[in-house]
């Protein structure tokens, strides 16, 4: 369920900056992202035909070092979609007002709690929690 949700997202979004297809060839879409982004050949695949564009990735460091690169290239951006904004850069990535509102038909399958953007600037596609092993003989000592 998870992964179809990121996909589904991902999807729309990459959907959203899609212009006019071109009559000869297929146009290419740059995909802005941290380095440990990762997506399987058969959903890029998928992606890519149905939606008859060729996704190019440039991967730019961690996810803050590619927000940096998003803001200082905002008057002319290096991609057409940036993908990896967290929590932690959320308000850094709104002050300096580098993405276009999105209203996906998969917003009412969000829960509120993660709508962090009122705008929808900003697109909710997952979440984690963290678990902490510990072991409470070691501290004891």
């Amino acid at each position: 369920m998870k992964r179809l949700l990121i996909l589904s997202c991902i999807v729309f979004i990459l959907s959203s900056v899609i212009a006019e297809k071109p009559a000869i060839g297929r146009e290419t879409i740059t995909l802005m992202t941290h380095d440990s982004f990762n997506i399987s050949k058969e959903v890029l695949a998928q992606f890519e035909e149905t939606n008859q564009v060729t996704v190019r990735f440039l991967k730019s460091g961690d996810a803050g070092a590619a927000l940096v690169q998003a803001i200082l290239s905002k008057e002319n951006p290096m991609a057409d979609v940036f993908y990896g904004v967290d929590n932690t850069f959320l308000s850094r990535a709104l002050q300096h007002d580098i993405f276009e509102s999105y209203a996906s038909p998969l917003l009412a399958d969000i829960p509120d709690q993660f709508k962090l953007d009122d705008q929808n600037r900003l697109l909710p596609v997952d979440y984690g929690d963290v678990c902490l092993n510990i072991d409470k003989n070691w501290f004891k000592k």
